[in-house]
């Protein structure tokens, strides 16, 4: 049962990322404040950030939320839940898991 979302997304004067919250029944999502941690030094990759200066990540970034969800998915499929409206929703999953959005570019 859906119950919707509540979000809150920033930004730094210069328009970059700056994070968020996501919330819902169940779950509250800090976002990576990319901008305000590294500025313009930092280098995306797949599902972690490398920061010049050693830095870490610090809030959640989309790519592993979606893995989150589709792990979820998976745990459903392995017990009475199984359907076929869950092994396409996996279907998509994996083909955002595979796009350019898990592999952007800085």
């Amino acid at each position: 049962m859906r119950a919707g979302i509540r979000s809150a997304h920033w930004n730094d004067a210069k328009g970059n990322p700056e994070g968020g919250t996501t919330f819902g029944n169940g779950f509250a999502i800090g976002w990576q404040h990319v901008a305000g941690l590294a500025g313009d030094n930092y280098i995306p990759t797949s599902t972690t950030t490398i920061l010049r200066h050693e830095r870490r990540p610090n809030g959640a970034f989309v790519e592993d939320v979606i893995e989150a969800a589709a792990d979820r998915i998976r745990y459903y499929q392995s017990g009475r839940f199984t359907s076929a409206y869950n092994a396409k929703a996996l279907e998509y999953l994996k083909l955002v898991h595979g796009s350019r959005l898990h592999n952007r570019p800085p």
